[in-house]
């Protein structure tokens, strides 16, 4: 009775690897073709970068390229990258312009303009 319990035991442990092994990927890259999306030439589609920021509370406008594909509504606000929780957090910028918190997670969280299509876009 021992043996069969601990071979229930093996055999499931061997199911949990299985399902908890890792999934390799790559990244794709969209081409127009194959991959619909186009940087500054899809309608409607956003693509902005940040490699350095000023403000851990922001505004941190996109340092190194942004793209709006098509006309804003006024309303829209501009592309924004900060800590959301800066107050708590007690994060600052380190010289190399990275926000940096030794005392609490930081919350990343970032603001992009819309082009007033609604909640399901």
């Amino acid at each position: 009775m021992t043996a069969h319990a601990s071979t229930h035991i093996w055999a499931a442990g061997l199911g949990f690897a299985a399902v908890c092994a890792p999934a390799l990927a790559q990244f794709v890259e969209p081409d127009g073709s194959n991959y619909p999306w186009i940087r500054s030439e899809t309608p409607n589609s956003l693509y902005a970068q940040w490699e350095r920021f000023s403000s851990p509370s922001g505004p941190n406008a996109p340092d190194v390229e942004s793209f709006v594909g098509g006309v804003l509504p006024p309303e829209a606000i501009a592309f924004d990258a900060f800590d959301a929780a800066w107050e708590t957090s007690g994060s600052f910028i380190t010289s190399g312009g990275n926000i940096y918190s030794f005392s609490a997670p930081i919350e990343p969280q970032i603001s992009f303009p819309g082009f007033g299509l609604g909640d399901g876009f």
